[in-house]
């Protein structure tokens, strides 16, 4: 409630308090003359009477501000959103990433080519894990491109399609082997626990691709 508002209320009980306690213009009688509240104490009972009208509709915005909030939740789910990120069909919202696991199987170059014509790229996630329980649960265990890719062969530099480093702790037991020489790509294997892997970039198979919300 903004001060004017307050103020108006205010004026308006003390005024009308104040209006109760003048002369009509007729006699008063004496005999009950006990029963009239002096205006100060008419005024301290208005207060108390505006503070709780004040207080009764604090409660009331608060209620409101709290369904609007759940409101709001319940619409952005529906709309598979987050706060972050609205996730275009085919797409599927997995924490605050969009995934979308393929039905055909093409190399990681065609792949890449794949995702980029559905406006998104290769996956980059954040969550591996939660990537692979979304995989498990649409494509069941699986192989599967992801967006990483080694560009200085050799070398332990792999890194994700928007430049971030690949965590070597996620790396399957062994690798990254580069067991054919020319395993320069990463992809994920949904019946390891630790679950990446190089492999060729040439090798056909699934591919997940990840919407990245316009900048």
């Amino acid at each position: 409630m903004t001060c004017t508002l307050f103020n108006l209320l205010l004026l308006s009980l003390v005024l009308g308090v104040l209006g109760q306690s003048q002369p009509s213009g007729q006699p008063q009688p004496t005999s009950n003359i006990t029963d009239v509240k002096p205006p100060a104490e008419n005024i301290t009972g208005a207060l108390n009477e505006l503070k709780g009208i004040l207080t009764r509709m604090e409660s009331i915005l608060t209620n409101t501000s709290e369904n609007t909030r759940r409101l709001a939740t319940a619409v952005l789910h529906n709309f598979n959103c987050t706060e972050k990120i609205c996730c275009p069909y085919p797409y599927s919202r997995v924490v605050d990433e969009c995934f979308y696991v393929s039905s055909i199987s093409l190399n990681w170059p065609d792949a890449r080519q794949y995702c980029q014509g559905m406006t998104g790229d290769l996956a980059s996630p954040r969550n591996l894990y939660g990537l692979k329980s979304f995989i498990i649960s649409t494509a069941g265990y699986i192989k599967a491109i992801l967006g990483g890719k080694n560009n200085t062969p050799g070398t332990s530099e792999w890194t994700w399609m928007d430049g971030r480093p690949i965590n070597s702790s996620l790396w399957a037991f062994g690798e990254p082997n580069d067991y054919s020489g020319t395993e320069i790509c990463v992809d994920i294997d949904t019946n390891m626990h630790l679950m990446l892997n190089d492999d060729s970039c040439l090798k056909i198979q699934r591919f997940v691709c990840q919407y990245y919300s316009p900048k």
